[in-house]
This record gives C-alpha cells, sequence and structure tokens, in this order.
C-alpha cells in the first residue's frame, strides 16, 4: 500500500501512473490507484431498457453469459462476473481514464470529491504486520479532539485485528454512521492507547492558506485537490488574502492530480472578468470557448507553482491564469492530462468514468501528454527532500523573488 503523495516526497520524472491514480477511501483512508488527472462532470443515468439497436448483440451477451453462469462446472459469482464483463469493454477502449468504479470504490471517489464524510477524521495507510499507520488528522474532526497523531500505529478497532484486512476493510471498521461510536487502540510512542470516538461529519480541507511574507505582502494558497467545497475554501483564502492587503499571490498546486471540472472553471473565474476564455472544449469536431463568470479583474500578481503530479484541473488552472491572467509558471513540466471524463452512477451504486471530451487550453493548445511547460523551469531542490522547510523548496522560493522584483 502506497501512502499519500505528498510535497515532500520526491517523484521521478519518467513515473508512470496508473489509471486515477490517488483515490482516497475515507476515514479517511488512502487507496491509490484510482484518481490521477481526474477532471469530471458527474450524473446519474438508470437506462430501464436497452436501446433497441443493440438487441443482437446484448443478445449474444447474454446467451454468452446465462451458459457461462448454468454450466461451468464450478460456481460462479454472478456479480464479478458482470464486473469483469464491464471491465473488459472499458480494456478494449484502451483510454487509462475510463474505467469501471465498483460500488465501494465509487464511494470512495466520491466521499473525495464531495470533500466531506462521517466518520472520525483520520488518514491511514495498511501495514504489512497487521497494524495501520496515522498518516494525518484533519482539524476540526472528531480525532482532532483526541491524542492521536501522525506517527502512531492502529492495532485493533472496536477489539477486532486489522490482520489479513485490506485498507478497504479497515476503512470500513472505522466509517460509520454520524453520532455512532468507534473503539481503536493505538500504539503512540511505544505506549498503548484505548479511545473511544464518536463519528461526525467531517468537512475535508483541500486548500492552505498563509502570508509568508509580511514586508513584501506575498501569500500564498496550496490546493490539494479540486473537490466540490473547495471553490468556497479558496473564495476565503482570498478574501483573507486581500484583507492582509497581499500585491502577490502564490498558487501551490504541485501533486494534484485534478477534481472537478465545474470547481477549477469557478475557481479561475475570480482573476478574470467575463470577457476572458478560461478553457475550450472540444467534442469530435465542435469547440465551444469557456468564459469566465465573473464580472471584475483582480489585480494581484501571480505565480502558479506547478510539477510532474499537477494534471487535469491543475492544467487548467494554471494555463488560465498564464494564458488569459498573465501568471508566471515555476516548476517542473505538468502531467500533460487533456480530455475530460463523465462519471454514470449504475443503479447498482457502481460509476462508469468515461472520456467525453479534449479540454484545450485559453489558447487553444493541447497538452495532453506533454504537459505545460513552466516560464521558469527549476527542479526541486535535494535538500528539500532531507528537511522539507520553506527556506529549502527553491521553487518556492524562486516564486517569492519574481513577486518580490
Amino acid at each position: 500500500m502506497e501512502e499519500e503523495t505528498n510535497k515532500s516526497i520526491k517523484v521521478p520524472k519518467n513515473i508512470k501512473f496508473n489509471l486515477l491514480e490517488v483515490i482516497i477511501i475515507m476515514i479517511i483512508t488512502i487507496i491509490f490507484g484510482i484518481v490521477l488527472g481526474t477532471l469530471i462532470t458527474t450524473s446519474k443515468e438508470y437506462n430501464h431498457d436497452f436501446n433497441s439497436n443493440y438487441d443482437e448483440e446484448i443478445a449474444i451477451f447474454k446467451e454468452a453469459y446465462n451458459k457461462i453462469v448454468d454450466e461451468y462446472y464450478e460456481t460462479v459469482d454472478k456479480k464479478v462476473l458482470i464486473e469483469k464483463a464491464i471491465n473488459g469493454m472499458f480494456n478494449y477502449l484502451g483510454d487509462p481514464y475510463s474505467t469501471y468504479m465498483n460500488e465501494e470504490e465509487t464511494e470512495a471517489l466520491m466521499e473525495r470529491l464531495n470533500g466531506e464524510y462521517a466518520g472520525v477524521g483520520m488518514e491511514i495507510t495498511a501495514n504489512a504486520d497487521g497494524t495501520a499507520n496515522v498518516v494525518r488528522i484533519f482539524k476540526n474532526s472528531p480525532a482532532s479532539e483526541t491524542d492521536i497523531k501522525p506517527g502512531d500505529k492502529i492495532t485493533l478497532i472496536d477489539d477486532q485485528s486489522l490482520t489479513d484486512l485490506s485498507i478497504s476493510e479497515i476503512a470500513n471498521l472505522i466509517k460509520g454512521p454520524i453520532n455512532t461510536k468507534v473503539k481503536i487502540n493505538t500504539i503512540s510512542d511505544n505506549e498503548e492507547k484505548e479511545y473511544v470516538i464518536t463519528r461526525k461529519s467531517v468537512n475535508i480541507d483541500s486548500i492552505t492558506y498563509k502570508l509568508i511574507n509580511n514586508n513584501q505582502k506575498i501569500s500564498y494558497i496550496s490546493i490539494d485537490l479540486f473537490a466540490a467545497n473547495t471553490n468556497d475554501q479558496f473564495k476565503k483564502a482570498l478574501d483573507t488574502a486581500f484583507k492582509d492587503g497581499v500585491t502577490g499571490l502564490i498558487i501551490d498546486v504541485r501533486n494534484n492530480t485534478g477534481g472537478y471540472l465545474d470547481t477549477v472553471s469557478d475557481m479561475a473565474s475570480q482573476f478574470m472578468d467575463r470577457s476572458h476564455i478560461i478553457y475550450q472544449l472540444q467534442t469530435k469536431d465542435k469547440i465551444s470557448k469557456i468564459y469566465s463568470t465573473e464580472k471584475k479583474n483582480l489585480n494581484v500578481d501571480v505565480v502558479v507553482l506547478i510539477n510532474e503530479i499537477s494534471a487535469s484541473a491543475s492544467e487548467i488552472l494554471a494555463a488560465a491564469l498564464q494564458e488569459s491572467y498573465g501568471a508566471l509558471i515555476v516548476g517542473t513540466q505538468s502531467y500533460g492530462k487533456g480530455t475530460v471524463q463523465k462519471a454514470t452512477t449504475l443503479r447498482n451504486g457502481a460509476t462508469l468514468k468515461y472520456t467525453i471530451q479534449k479540454w484545450l487550453t485559453p489558447n487553444g493548445n493541447w497538452i495532453n501528454e506533454t504537459g505545460i511547460t513552466p516560464t521558469h523551469y527549476i527542479e526541486l531542490n535535494e535538500e528539500y527532500f532531507k528537511n522539507p522547510i520553506e527556506e529549502n523548496d527553491n521553487q518556492l522560493q524562486e516564486a517569492i523573488k519574481l513577486l518580490t522584483k
């Protein structure tokens, strides 16, 4: 089980990602391999009748399905068989961003992208020794009211051992309805501890704001994900920045793998008026220009930080601010994910996520598999990986330097 990708982890430039890399199954519990480069619109479409144009194809499928279920010499799990058949269709497409997600994976993705879930507010990874590590505690969560801290080991949940449990099974033990209780046993600094925590609705913060240079009035906003509630958090951060009287703004989307298209559209719109293009959408031979929805332009210099993992919605924001607002880009070449996916929920709670469009930058560039080229190309200093403090983050320091010229 991989740990959460964060700003202190070095990522090789030739890294290869599996489809949707970075889904978070909430406690919040992290499962990787489902979210990289997610840029989605969502819908629920329960089709009760097959299109008559496909009757012959469906009849052939049903015949094959029935033969396998009825005549195969061993018992067949019909649910798994259907899932494998659907996965086969997606494999045929050869598109790493089009996939079938079962009910559990769908729930995990939606929890993360909705920015809210019912639980205790901790992020964990599973260990091979039958324990789980606490990676992060969310502020204002039930877990934040306890002494549990990152680095603690979880050994039991409601007196049940975690041995041989998958990360999703551990997650399901901790998750539960609001106002119910869960008992969690931990080892912290070689001391065994026991906590009884009441589950509540937990909001996931995807925005970090701070004033990093008071003399020069420069503020910093880190965006971890473009979730449903990220724009509201972003607005509050911008309001705080202007109350602080900032003249320079650093927006950090390093390691941000994407999220909702509507969210990034709203966030980019806050910088410019309706005469400015945010991005373009290409559906087959038709191209539509998507404009800002706001009435005024901001008067603040902007530098955007990107890296090899900045993908999809992160690239839309970076490109919009660069080409339509005049922002500078610092860091390394971004991931290069230039397509949009639609997520359709099926009647069984599973989801079909499939590519429906290309997105283009305001100037009409398609960055798929090439990424965005920074105006100031700088690789992250090796010292930062040894000691991840602001002073060792040479990309951040370059952004500060550009804003203080």
